[in-house]
């Protein structure tokens, strides 16, 4: 009978994944009036199944004076979005479910397979271009001027879809290096993304997930010695090889390193502005440097091409949490990212010890992880949902109380 309630309990958390992540995975698709719903019935039922108010651990509540200045901010300014309420009530929920972590493998788990939804959709539009952008795009996401072609694919944009695509690598990564009867799998999820990623064009999102790849290999290999290093460099071979060769007859592909060529030769296009954005970020925080002008205060307007512009984004999380929390809301944000750091540091050298299964959840884990980190040195995760959705479960998941059952 046990067993039978755990395997219905176990279905239930893909369930009440799927209502969580909905909304982030698809929320230029899905109009919000569905979406938070959805999500918020996951919110309640992840509580009723997960919530153990004995077993939470105080340090999974250090995200918590960050969702309260996010909540002071908006009530001061007034700037509701919906990633604002999944940021708010996903910080909540996920640290009242960390009494029991059980739930946080059926969440990658689905994460995964929607973010492969947004993959194989970007290779779709790009061989079925037709289809992609009249029967997608021209109707479902006529409201976002930047969803036109396969680089964007179902979202609204190719940053965003870059995020997808790159979660989809990191993750299925994770699964190819576990050792599990899986990994076949997950390499073959890895060349899919991998080709995915390449056509959305974004370099930042390719090099971080190099950086994180390269990681995960680390940790996954790091006690079996010089020919595991000698294995990665024929594999990183193998795989330029065919690049070119696939370039040759999808030069799309090669978009990506056109575009740091042209990178090389002017320094302002790999900025893209960015330098007045963080400029401003930093005006503003000179006005008021130890607490702010309050969440989701920033706000930069310039003139494109006679169209007024506004960005509610410095594209650097450091320096937009120090517009608009201060130094004092800076020195509250770096106490769960070093716990999300040294959790992932902690759980990877035990790695050996896990099953295969859970191996797969570390290494991605980890993966993810260093992404957030140098993503957020020029762009704005932790205002993203599908990033800071993540990062809040791989916060649950170290510290909780019942990890790696």
């Amino acid at each position: 009978m046990s067993r039978i309630n755990n395997a219905v309990r176990h279905n239930t958390d893909y369930f009440v994944s799927v209502l969580l992540l909905l909304q982030p995975c698809f929320k230029h698709l899905m109009p919000t009036i569905i979406g938070l719903p959805l999500f918020f019935i996951g919110f309640l039922l992840l509580l009723l199944l997960h919530c153990k108010p004995s077993q939470i651990a105080l340090r999974s509540l250090s995200f918590i004076p960050i969702v309260g200045l996010s909540v002071l901010g908006t009530l001061l300014n007034g700037v509701v979005d919906s990633d604002y309420y999944l940021f708010v009530f996903g910080a909540l929920a996920f640290a009242l479910a960390s009494g029991d972590t059980r739930w946080v493998k059926p969440f990658f788990i689905v994460f995964l397979v929607m973010c492969l939804i947004h993959c194989l959709a970007t290779i779709s539009f790009y061989l079925f271009p037709d289809f992609g952008r009249q029967i997608i795009q021209n109707s479902l996401l006529s409201q976002y001027p930047t969803a036109r072609d396969y680089r964007s694919a179902l979202s609204g944009s190719y940053s965003w879809n870059g995020m997808y695509t790159s979660l989809c690598f990191i993750l299925s990564s994770g699964v190819a290096f576990s050792g599990s009867r899986h990994s076949k799998i997950g390499c073959l999820l890895c060349g899919i993304s991998a080709i995915a990623l390449l056509l959305t064009t974004k370099r930042a999102h390719l090099m971080f997930c190099i950086a994180a790849f390269t990681l995960m290999f680390y940790l996954a290999n790091r006690t079996k010695g010089i020919s595991k290093f000698v294995k990665f460099c024929l594999i990183v071979l193998l795989i330029l090889i065919a690049f070119g060769i696939s370039s040759i007859y999808f030069p799309q592909l090669s978009l990506v390193f056109d575009r740091f060529s042209e990178t090389s030769e002017n320094a302002d296009e790999l900025l893209s502005g960015r330098t007045y954005l963080w400029q401003h970020a930093l005006d503003q925080w000179t006005n008021k440097p130890i607490f702010g002008q309050g969440w989701a205060s920033y706000k930069f307007s310039w003139i494109d091409g006679g169209t007024p512009v506004v960005s509610v984004a410095a594209h650097c999380v450091l320096l937009q949490l120090l517009a608009e929390t201060g130094l004092f809301g800076l020195s509250l944000a770096i106490i769960p990212f070093f716990i999300l750091i040294k959790g992932a540091f902690e759980t990877s050298i035990h790695l050996d010890s896990y099953s295969a299964g859970t191996r797969s959840l570390v290494l991605a884990s980890a993966g993810i992880v260093a992404f957030f980190i140098l993503y957020s040195f020029c762009g704005n995760p932790l205002y993203d949902s599908p990033m800071f959705i993540s990062m809040l479960a791989i916060f649950s998941l170290y510290t909780g109380s019942t990890v790696f059952i």
